[in-house]
Parts: C-alpha cells; sequence; structure tokens
C-alpha cells in the first residue's frame, strides 16, 4: 500500500529520496510537505457521562496537498492549430489529458473532469483514474457538438481532485472559437 500513495502525497523525487535511502520522514516534514499521518482516538459516553471500556485508535493519512495541474491537447488531429472549430470538425473532437508527472500525481480513485469556461458540461464530464489510466499517462475524451454549445470563443480545461478531496490547479487552457455557421450563399448577376 504505502508505497504506491506515498509518490502522491509528497512527490516522487522525495518519495525515491526515502525508499532509496531507508530513512523515515518525521513529522515536521511530512506537515511541510502536505502530508501526515494522524492518530485519533474515539471515546463513547453514555447519557449518564458513563466512559466506554476501551478507546477506538485510528490512523489517518492527512493529505493537504492538492494534485498538480494536468496537460490537455487536441488529439489526432491539428484542426484546432488555426483557433477555430468549424461545423465539421465540431461532430467530434478529442482530446487528450495527460497526467502530471511533477509534483503530487494523481493516484487511482482520484476524479479527472474537463471543463469548458471552467464550468462543468451539461452532462459533466468526468473520469475515476484507474490503475490502467495511470499506467497509459492519459485519459481522452471525445467531445461532440451537441457538448460545445452555442457558437462563440472557448475555453477547455482540466482538473483533478484527488481521494481527500483537494482540488488541483487546473491544465493550461485549449482556447478556439467555435464556428459552425455556414455563410450566406453568394449571389450571381450577369454584368452587363
Amino acid at each position: 500500500g504505502i508505497a504506491w500513495l506515498l509518490p502522491r502525497l509528497i512527490g516522487l523525487p522525495k518519495a525515491t529520496e526515502l525508499l532509496l535511502s531507508g530513512r523515515t520522514l518525521t513529522a515536521q516534514e511530512a506537515q511541510r510537505l502536505g502530508s501526515a499521518t494522524v492518530r485519533g482516538a474515539a471515546h463513547a459516553f453514555d447519557d449518564a457521562g458513563n466512559p466506554s471500556a476501551a478507546d477506538a485508535v485510528a490512523d489517518f493519512a492527512l493529505d493537504l496537498l492538492p494534485p498538480a495541474a494536468p496537460g490537455l491537447a487536441e488529439q489526432g488531429s491539428g484542426d484546432l492549430s488555426d483557433g477555430w472549430m468549424n461545423a465539421a470538425e465540431a461532430q467530434s473532437t478529442s482530446f487528450r489529458v495527460t497526467l502530471p508527472t511533477e509534483g503530487s500525481q494523481a493516484a487511482a480513485g482520484d476524479r479527472m473532469e474537463l471543463l469548458l469556461g471552467g464550468q462543468a458540461f451539461g452532462e459533466p464530464k468526468v473520469v475515476v483514474l484507474s490503475a490502467e489510466d495511470l499506467l497509459r499517462g492519459h485519459v481522452d475524451f471525445t467531445l461532440l457538438r451537441a457538448d460545445l454549445g452555442e457558437d462563440g470563443d472557448k475555453a477547455l480545461t482540466a482538473v483533478i481532485t484527488d481521494l481527500a478531496g483537494n482540488l488541483g490547479a487546473a491544465s493550461i487552457a485549449a482556447q478556439f472559437v467555435l464556428d459552425t455557421t455556414p455563410p450566406a450563399a453568394p449571389s450571381l448577376a450577369e454584368q452587363g
């Protein structure tokens, strides 16, 4: 267990250092890095104030470190290289969200979401990351014309929320202008 989660909690460079050196992490270092193990005890009392015979003790991982920002790019075509998405391109366009490789990395069970203008899509584009996603290092999202709304300026971003509920920074936006309205037909007149 913990060897798989450690890079997610403290970052790959620090986790590698600890793994190779055999050194333990002090409570102060863990807190500074954004994670720690907290021990808590529970006491039960009845209405008369009598305490339970035994205390339940449990350890909890305290994770205050949000995931690093993922990457985002159009996948499989260069349709958006001109900054425009026309009616044909809008029928179906794929975007690849790459998992962060530095800082606080994604873990299985984290949620990745694709956003339009910083907001959830009408039908949210969310993936719960699996071990397979982590091995691949990316997740692909396919958007249809209906997902993009009215013509105009668009900005897509992706975010990761970890199991502790920490919302990571957004990816750099993929920006384009959606223009699916064809121009008016030209008129021809005889010159004479």
